[in-house]
């Protein structure tokens, strides 16, 4: 009996293999699909999405104000430097 009888007529030893996957994969996304759609998960699923929203609102503010302040330090230095400069200009 050669190799490929010996697989049932299967040129692939592993052909079940893809078919196995498939299937747990198909059991997993019915799980996931029940869990979702029960009321309370999807209630604290929302609930977590308003909360990190509001978390990336807040840190998007910060930013804001943190970015205005090194402007104007920014600006408030190069004021000074520009002085600095045409001060010395006239002195010479």
């Amino acid at each position: 009996m050669n190799e490929q009888q010996s697989n049932n007529g299967s040129a692939r030893p592993g052909g079940n293999g893809f078919l196995g996957g498939f299937v747990a994969g198909a059991i997993a996304g019915a799980i996931l699909a029940y869990v979702i759609l029960q009321e309370d998960a999807r209630d604290m699923i929302v609930g977590k999405a308003r909360e990190a929203g509001n978390r990336a609102m807040d840190a998007t503010g910060d930013l804001r104000e943190l970015y205005q302040r090194g402007r104007d330090v920014v600006d408030s230095a190069r004021s000074q430097i520009d002085d600095d400069l045409t001060r010395k200009a006239s002195e010479t």
